[in-house]
Protein backbone atom coordinates (compact mmCIF):
# COMPACT_ATOMS: atom_id res chain seq x y z
CA UNK A 1 0.00 0.00 0.00
CA UNK A 2 1.41 3.93 -0.84
CA UNK A 3 1.66 6.17 2.05
CA UNK A 4 -0.05 9.71 2.10
CA UNK A 5 2.42 12.29 1.99
CA UNK A 6 3.42 12.95 4.88
CA UNK A 7 3.79 17.26 4.51
CA UNK A 8 0.29 16.64 2.39
CA UNK A 9 -1.70 14.00 3.97
CA UNK A 10 -4.46 16.34 4.50
CA UNK A 11 -6.38 19.53 5.30
CA UNK A 12 -7.80 20.38 8.68
CA UNK A 13 -11.46 20.82 8.26
CA UNK A 14 -12.90 24.51 8.05
CA UNK A 15 -16.01 26.59 8.17
CA UNK A 16 -17.59 27.97 5.28
CA UNK A 17 -20.10 29.96 6.14
CA UNK A 18 -21.85 31.56 3.29
CA UNK A 19 -21.12 34.68 5.31
CA UNK A 20 -23.59 34.35 7.85
CA UNK A 21 -26.26 33.94 5.49
CA UNK A 22 -29.17 31.23 6.61
CA UNK A 23 -30.96 31.36 3.27
CA UNK A 24 -27.25 29.86 1.92
CA UNK A 25 -26.06 26.19 2.54
CA UNK A 26 -23.23 26.13 5.53
CA UNK A 27 -20.88 23.18 4.43
CA UNK A 28 -17.82 22.63 6.63
CA UNK A 29 -14.26 22.00 4.19
CA UNK A 30 -11.61 19.59 4.50
CA UNK A 31 -9.13 17.43 2.41
CA UNK A 32 -8.25 14.10 2.55
CA UNK A 33 -5.60 11.92 0.92
CA UNK A 34 -6.64 9.39 -2.03
CA UNK A 35 -4.81 6.46 -2.40
CA UNK A 36 -6.23 5.14 -6.14
CA UNK A 37 -5.59 9.02 -7.14
CA UNK A 38 -2.44 9.94 -4.95
CA UNK A 39 -3.73 13.48 -4.03
CA UNK A 40 -5.90 15.47 -1.71
CA UNK A 41 -9.48 15.83 -2.60
CA UNK A 42 -11.53 18.01 -1.01
CA UNK A 43 -14.80 16.77 0.96
CA UNK A 44 -17.57 18.65 2.60
CA UNK A 45 -20.18 17.99 5.06
CA UNK A 46 -23.42 20.32 4.80
CA UNK A 47 -24.36 21.94 8.35
CA UNK A 48 -27.93 22.09 9.59
CA UNK A 49 -29.34 24.65 11.96
CA UNK A 50 -32.11 27.30 12.17
CA UNK A 51 -30.01 30.13 13.75
CA UNK A 52 -26.21 30.75 13.51
CA UNK A 53 -25.97 29.57 16.86
CA UNK A 54 -27.23 25.83 16.13
CA UNK A 55 -25.29 25.81 12.29
CA UNK A 56 -21.78 27.02 14.67
CA UNK A 57 -22.37 24.29 17.35
CA UNK A 58 -22.91 21.92 14.25
CA UNK A 59 -19.91 22.82 12.22
CA UNK A 60 -18.14 23.17 15.27
CA UNK A 61 -19.04 19.19 16.33
CA UNK A 62 -18.28 18.17 13.05
CA UNK A 63 -14.62 20.08 12.69
CA UNK A 64 -13.69 18.30 16.19
CA UNK A 65 -14.99 14.88 14.56
CA UNK A 66 -13.31 15.02 11.07
CA UNK A 67 -9.66 16.68 12.42
CA UNK A 68 -9.64 13.76 15.05
CA UNK A 69 -10.25 11.42 12.08
CA UNK A 70 -7.78 13.20 9.74
CA UNK A 71 -5.03 13.45 12.54
CA UNK A 72 -5.44 9.66 13.31
CA UNK A 73 -5.04 8.69 9.73
CA UNK A 74 -7.90 8.57 8.00
CA UNK A 75 -8.08 9.17 3.87
CA UNK A 76 -10.79 8.66 1.35
CA UNK A 77 -10.59 5.25 0.25
CA UNK A 78 -8.03 3.10 1.85
CA UNK A 79 -6.97 0.34 0.01
CA UNK A 80 -4.96 -2.56 1.17
CA UNK A 81 -3.88 -5.62 0.24
CA UNK A 82 -6.00 -8.94 1.99
CA UNK A 83 -2.48 -9.94 4.62
CA UNK A 84 -2.08 -6.62 5.69
CA UNK A 85 -4.18 -5.37 8.92
CA UNK A 86 -4.90 -1.87 7.71
CA UNK A 87 -4.43 0.99 9.87
CA UNK A 88 -6.46 4.05 8.22
CA UNK A 89 -10.23 4.14 8.50
CA UNK A 90 -13.00 4.95 6.18
CA UNK A 91 -13.79 8.91 6.91
CA UNK A 92 -17.66 8.33 8.22
CA UNK A 93 -18.89 11.51 9.08
CA UNK A 94 -21.90 11.51 11.02
CA UNK A 95 -22.75 14.59 12.84
CA UNK A 96 -22.77 13.76 16.43
CA UNK A 97 -26.09 14.22 18.51
CA UNK A 98 -25.99 16.24 21.87
CA UNK A 99 -29.25 18.13 23.56
CA UNK A 100 -29.75 20.88 21.37
CA UNK A 101 -29.80 18.67 18.03
CA UNK A 102 -33.33 18.74 16.99
CA UNK A 103 -35.56 15.84 17.05
CA UNK A 104 -35.09 14.75 13.17
CA UNK A 105 -31.52 14.74 13.12
CA UNK A 106 -31.78 13.18 16.33
CA UNK A 107 -34.22 10.38 14.52
CA UNK A 108 -31.62 10.17 11.41
CA UNK A 109 -28.56 9.04 13.39
CA UNK A 110 -30.75 7.02 15.74
CA UNK A 111 -32.13 5.15 12.88
CA UNK A 112 -28.12 4.95 11.26
CA UNK A 113 -26.89 3.46 13.98
CA UNK A 114 -29.88 1.35 14.54
CA UNK A 115 -29.11 -0.40 10.88
CA UNK A 116 -26.44 -2.78 11.53
CA UNK A 117 -27.67 -4.10 14.92
CA UNK A 118 -31.21 -5.23 14.02
CA UNK A 119 -32.72 -7.24 11.59
CA UNK A 120 -34.10 -6.19 8.23
CA UNK A 121 -37.79 -6.30 9.48
CA UNK A 122 -37.42 -4.98 13.37
CA UNK A 123 -35.49 -1.92 10.71
CA UNK A 124 -38.31 -1.69 8.39
CA UNK A 125 -40.78 -1.84 11.96
CA UNK A 126 -38.32 1.48 13.64
CA UNK A 127 -38.71 3.57 10.02
CA UNK A 128 -42.18 3.34 9.99
CA UNK A 129 -42.77 4.01 13.43
CA UNK A 130 -40.76 6.83 13.52
CA UNK A 131 -41.92 7.61 9.93
CA UNK A 132 -44.99 8.53 11.89
CA UNK A 133 -43.85 10.57 14.47
CA UNK A 134 -41.47 12.91 12.07
CA UNK A 135 -45.22 13.64 10.10
CA UNK A 136 -46.91 14.29 13.27
CA UNK A 137 -44.20 16.38 14.47
CA UNK A 138 -43.97 18.03 11.25
CA UNK A 139 -47.24 18.93 11.25
CA UNK A 140 -47.82 20.41 14.59
CA UNK A 141 -44.51 22.28 13.32
CA UNK A 142 -42.26 20.67 16.01
CA UNK A 143 -39.84 18.45 14.04
CA UNK A 144 -37.31 21.31 14.85
CA UNK A 145 -37.93 21.25 18.54
CA UNK A 146 -34.51 20.46 20.68
CA UNK A 147 -34.22 16.59 21.71
CA UNK A 148 -33.63 17.62 25.31
CA UNK A 149 -37.14 19.93 24.82
CA UNK A 150 -39.32 17.68 24.48
CA UNK A 151 -41.37 16.69 27.30
CA UNK A 152 -43.15 14.28 29.32
CA UNK A 153 -46.13 16.69 27.78
CA UNK A 154 -45.20 16.23 24.54
CA UNK A 155 -44.95 12.29 24.78
CA UNK A 156 -48.85 11.97 26.22
CA UNK A 157 -50.52 13.86 23.55
CA UNK A 158 -48.48 12.08 20.67
CA UNK A 159 -50.26 8.68 22.06
CA UNK A 160 -53.10 10.09 22.69
CA UNK A 161 -53.12 11.44 18.95
CA UNK A 162 -51.78 7.69 17.96
CA UNK A 163 -55.34 5.97 20.04
CA UNK A 164 -57.75 8.39 19.59
CA UNK A 165 -56.77 10.05 16.21
CA UNK A 166 -55.65 7.32 14.52
CA UNK A 167 -57.45 4.87 15.66
CA UNK A 168 -55.08 2.71 16.22
CA UNK A 169 -55.61 -0.75 17.90
CA UNK A 170 -54.15 -1.38 21.63
CA UNK A 171 -51.03 -3.36 19.63
CA UNK A 172 -50.24 -1.21 17.13
CA UNK A 173 -50.35 1.90 20.08
CA UNK A 174 -47.88 -0.53 21.97
CA UNK A 175 -45.82 -1.80 19.27
CA UNK A 176 -45.44 2.41 18.40
CA UNK A 177 -44.61 3.55 22.33
CA UNK A 178 -41.94 1.04 22.64
CA UNK A 179 -40.03 2.44 19.32
CA UNK A 180 -39.99 5.72 21.18
CA UNK A 181 -39.60 4.13 24.49
CA UNK A 182 -36.53 2.46 23.09
CA UNK A 183 -35.49 5.88 20.88
CA UNK A 184 -35.11 8.25 23.64
CA UNK A 185 -34.17 5.48 25.95
CA UNK A 186 -30.65 5.44 22.91
CA UNK A 187 -29.99 8.91 24.16
CA UNK A 188 -30.65 8.49 27.64
CA UNK A 189 -28.26 5.76 28.21
CA UNK A 190 -25.89 8.13 26.26
CA UNK A 191 -25.98 10.39 28.73
CA UNK A 192 -27.83 13.18 25.96
CA UNK A 193 -31.27 12.97 28.03
CA UNK A 194 -31.92 12.67 32.01
CA UNK A 195 -35.33 11.81 31.74
CA UNK A 196 -36.86 9.44 28.89
CA UNK A 197 -40.39 11.46 28.26
CA UNK A 198 -42.03 8.48 27.17
CA UNK A 199 -41.32 6.52 30.40
CA UNK A 200 -44.53 7.71 32.57
CA UNK A 201 -46.82 6.28 29.02
CA UNK A 202 -47.97 3.48 30.35
CA UNK A 203 -48.72 0.12 27.89
CA UNK A 204 -52.20 -0.53 26.92
CA UNK A 205 -54.11 -4.04 27.38
CA UNK A 206 -53.88 -6.45 24.47
CA UNK A 207 -56.01 -9.12 23.63
CA UNK A 208 -54.32 -12.41 22.98
CA UNK A 209 -53.80 -12.62 19.18
CA UNK A 210 -56.59 -14.07 17.26
CA UNK A 211 -54.33 -16.81 15.87
CA UNK A 212 -56.92 -19.71 15.93
CA UNK A 213 -55.70 -23.38 16.74
CA UNK A 214 -56.91 -26.26 13.98
CA UNK A 215 -59.49 -28.80 15.88
CA UNK A 216 -58.16 -32.53 14.89
CA UNK A 217 -60.75 -33.23 12.30
CA UNK A 218 -59.61 -29.50 10.52
CA UNK A 219 -56.08 -30.98 10.37
CA UNK A 220 -56.98 -33.99 9.10
CA UNK A 221 -59.20 -32.23 6.58
CA UNK A 222 -56.14 -30.15 5.27
CA UNK A 223 -53.74 -32.91 5.43
CA UNK A 224 -55.99 -34.71 2.65
CA UNK A 225 -56.26 -31.30 1.21
CA UNK A 226 -52.50 -30.99 0.72
CA UNK A 227 -52.41 -34.68 -0.49
CA UNK A 228 -55.02 -33.93 -3.54
CA UNK A 229 -52.78 -30.84 -4.36
CA UNK A 230 -49.84 -32.86 -4.32
CA UNK A 231 -48.39 -29.80 -2.12
CA UNK A 232 -46.17 -32.23 0.07
CA UNK A 233 -43.82 -28.78 0.67
CA UNK A 234 -46.63 -27.27 2.59
CA UNK A 235 -47.83 -29.93 4.78
CA UNK A 236 -43.94 -30.89 5.84
CA UNK A 237 -43.90 -26.91 6.25
CA UNK A 238 -47.10 -27.20 8.52
CA UNK A 239 -45.16 -29.99 10.54
CA UNK A 240 -42.31 -28.10 10.57
CA UNK A 241 -44.24 -25.49 12.89
CA UNK A 242 -46.65 -28.28 14.84
CA UNK A 243 -43.98 -29.42 16.08
CA UNK A 244 -40.80 -27.49 16.37
CA UNK A 245 -42.78 -23.92 17.59
CA UNK A 246 -40.65 -22.22 15.69
CA UNK A 247 -42.34 -19.22 14.11
CA UNK A 248 -43.23 -19.65 10.08
CA UNK A 249 -41.44 -16.47 8.07
CA UNK A 250 -38.59 -15.28 10.15
CA UNK A 251 -37.24 -18.72 11.33
CA UNK A 252 -38.78 -21.49 8.91
CA UNK A 253 -38.73 -19.92 5.93
CA UNK A 254 -34.92 -19.36 6.39
CA UNK A 255 -33.83 -22.55 8.07
CA UNK A 256 -30.91 -24.56 6.36
CA UNK A 257 -30.24 -28.16 5.83
CA UNK A 258 -27.07 -28.02 7.99
CA UNK A 259 -29.47 -26.45 11.02
CA UNK A 260 -31.34 -29.92 10.80
CA UNK A 261 -28.94 -32.27 13.03
CA UNK A 262 -29.55 -35.75 14.12
CA UNK A 263 -32.07 -34.96 17.22
CA UNK A 264 -32.50 -31.38 17.33
CA UNK A 265 -32.74 -28.54 15.09
CA UNK A 266 -30.80 -24.99 15.20
CA UNK A 267 -32.74 -21.74 15.01
CA UNK A 268 -30.33 -18.92 14.30
CA UNK A 269 -29.63 -16.30 16.28
CA UNK A 270 -29.96 -13.84 13.30
CA UNK A 271 -32.98 -15.26 12.52
CA UNK A 272 -34.62 -15.86 16.24
CA UNK A 273 -37.08 -13.24 17.70
CA UNK A 274 -34.86 -13.23 20.77
CA UNK A 275 -31.94 -12.83 19.47
CA UNK A 276 -30.18 -15.97 20.60
CA UNK A 277 -29.05 -19.30 18.76
CA UNK A 278 -31.26 -22.22 20.07
CA UNK A 279 -31.86 -25.81 19.63
CA UNK A 280 -35.54 -27.23 19.65
CA UNK A 281 -36.14 -31.64 19.75
CA UNK A 282 -37.64 -33.38 16.32
CA UNK A 283 -40.85 -35.86 17.86
CA UNK A 284 -40.42 -39.01 15.62
CA UNK A 285 -43.08 -37.73 13.78
CA UNK A 286 -40.83 -34.97 12.49
CA UNK A 287 -38.17 -37.68 12.02
CA UNK A 288 -40.14 -39.44 10.04
CA UNK A 289 -41.07 -36.66 7.64
CA UNK A 290 -37.21 -35.51 7.57
CA UNK A 291 -36.74 -39.60 6.31
CA UNK A 292 -39.27 -39.78 3.56
CA UNK A 293 -38.44 -36.32 2.28
CA UNK A 294 -34.82 -36.67 2.28
CA UNK A 295 -34.13 -33.64 4.05
CA UNK A 296 -30.09 -34.10 5.52
CA UNK A 297 -29.09 -35.46 1.43
CA UNK A 298 -29.46 -31.53 0.24
CA UNK A 299 -26.37 -29.32 0.24
CA UNK A 300 -25.88 -27.87 4.65
CA UNK A 301 -26.07 -24.37 2.85
CA UNK A 302 -29.46 -24.88 1.42
CA UNK A 303 -32.81 -23.66 2.41
CA UNK A 304 -34.97 -26.39 3.35
CA UNK A 305 -37.95 -24.54 1.91
CA UNK A 306 -38.28 -23.13 -1.60
CA UNK A 307 -40.75 -22.12 -4.13
CA UNK A 308 -39.07 -25.17 -6.06
CA UNK A 309 -40.91 -28.22 -3.56
CA UNK A 310 -37.40 -29.18 -2.45
CA UNK A 311 -34.35 -27.37 -0.40
CA UNK A 312 -32.22 -25.14 -2.80
CA UNK A 313 -29.94 -21.93 -2.61
CA UNK A 314 -32.81 -19.15 -2.56
CA UNK A 315 -35.55 -19.36 0.28
CA UNK A 316 -38.97 -18.76 -0.12
CA UNK A 317 -40.21 -15.77 -0.59
CA UNK A 318 -42.01 -14.08 2.45
CA UNK A 319 -45.69 -14.70 1.74
CA UNK A 320 -45.07 -17.67 -0.16
CA UNK A 321 -46.85 -20.28 2.41
CA UNK A 322 -49.39 -17.71 3.51
CA UNK A 323 -50.47 -18.27 -0.03
CA UNK A 324 -50.39 -21.40 -1.00
CA UNK A 325 -51.88 -22.18 3.01
CA UNK A 326 -54.89 -19.61 2.16
CA UNK A 327 -55.44 -21.48 -0.71
CA UNK A 328 -55.85 -24.89 1.22
CA UNK A 329 -58.06 -23.28 3.62
CA UNK A 330 -60.43 -21.42 0.99
CA UNK A 331 -60.60 -25.11 -1.16
CA UNK A 332 -62.02 -26.08 2.17
CA UNK A 333 -64.40 -23.06 3.03
CA UNK A 334 -62.71 -22.34 5.33
CA UNK A 335 -62.23 -18.50 5.50
CA UNK A 336 -62.16 -16.92 8.84
CA UNK A 337 -59.19 -15.02 8.94
CA UNK A 338 -58.11 -16.13 12.66
CA UNK A 339 -57.55 -19.28 10.45
CA UNK A 340 -53.86 -18.85 9.82
CA UNK A 341 -49.85 -20.52 9.79
CA UNK A 342 -49.39 -19.34 13.22
CA UNK A 343 -52.39 -21.52 14.56
CA UNK A 344 -50.30 -24.52 13.67
CA UNK A 345 -48.20 -23.65 16.80
CA UNK A 346 -50.91 -23.54 19.00
CA UNK A 347 -52.11 -26.32 17.70
CA UNK A 348 -48.80 -28.29 18.44
CA UNK A 349 -48.61 -26.98 21.93
CA UNK A 350 -52.03 -27.35 22.81
CA UNK A 351 -51.52 -31.26 22.05
CA UNK A 352 -47.78 -31.83 23.36
CA UNK A 353 -49.52 -30.38 27.10
CA UNK A 354 -52.19 -32.53 26.60
CA UNK A 355 -50.43 -35.71 26.20
CA UNK A 356 -47.61 -34.92 28.47
CA UNK A 357 -48.85 -32.40 30.93
CA UNK A 358 -44.60 -31.37 30.83
CA UNK A 359 -44.55 -27.41 31.05
CA UNK A 360 -40.86 -27.27 31.20
CA UNK A 361 -40.75 -29.17 27.90
CA UNK A 362 -43.02 -26.66 26.54
CA UNK A 363 -41.01 -24.07 28.28
CA UNK A 364 -37.74 -25.63 25.95
CA UNK A 365 -39.48 -26.33 22.73
CA UNK A 366 -41.04 -22.83 22.56
CA UNK A 367 -37.55 -21.35 24.14
CA UNK A 368 -39.61 -18.93 26.77
CA UNK A 369 -36.66 -17.47 29.10
CA UNK A 370 -39.18 -19.01 31.78
CA UNK A 371 -41.79 -20.85 33.12
CA UNK A 372 -44.13 -18.02 34.34
CA UNK A 373 -44.26 -16.94 30.14
CA UNK A 374 -44.95 -20.40 29.45
CA UNK A 375 -47.72 -20.13 31.90
CA UNK A 376 -49.09 -17.29 31.23
CA UNK A 377 -49.02 -18.85 27.09
CA UNK A 378 -50.86 -21.40 28.27
CA UNK A 379 -53.70 -19.82 29.68
CA UNK A 380 -54.11 -17.28 27.10
CA UNK A 381 -54.71 -20.73 24.82
CA UNK A 382 -57.12 -21.73 27.37
CA UNK A 383 -55.28 -24.63 29.19
CA UNK A 384 -54.72 -24.38 33.18
CA UNK A 385 -51.45 -25.94 35.20
CA UNK A 386 -53.96 -27.79 37.56
CA UNK A 387 -56.65 -28.33 35.66
CA UNK A 388 -56.83 -31.96 36.49
CA UNK A 389 -56.47 -31.11 40.64
CA UNK A 390 -60.60 -30.77 40.18
CA UNK A 391 -61.00 -34.56 39.38
CA UNK A 392 -60.33 -35.30 43.21
CA UNK A 393 -62.41 -32.60 43.71
CA UNK A 394 -65.61 -34.82 46.04
CA UNK A 395 -69.28 -33.92 45.04
CA UNK A 396 -71.90 -32.81 47.53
Amino acid sequence: MKKAKEKASFRLARLSDAGGDLTKQWVVVYYAWSEKQEKLLRKRVIIKGDSIVERKRDAEMVIKEVNRQLKSGAIVDPEFPVDQTPAPVKLALVPAIDPTSNLSAAIDYFLAIKKNSLKANSHKTYRSSLKLFRTYLSDKSLVRLRLNQFTAAHAHTYMDYVLADLGLSNKSFNKHLGVLETLFNFYQQRGQLKINPFVTVKPLAERPGRHTAFLPDQVGRIRDACVLTQDHQLWLFLNFIYYTFARPQSELRLLRVGDILDRTIRIDAENAKNNRTAHVLIPPPLEKLLIQHRIRDYQANHYVFTIDGIPGPKPAYEKYFYNQHRRILNLLKMTDQSYDLYGWKHTGVIALYRATKDVKLIQRQCRHSSLDQTDKYLRDLGLFLNEDQFGKLESI
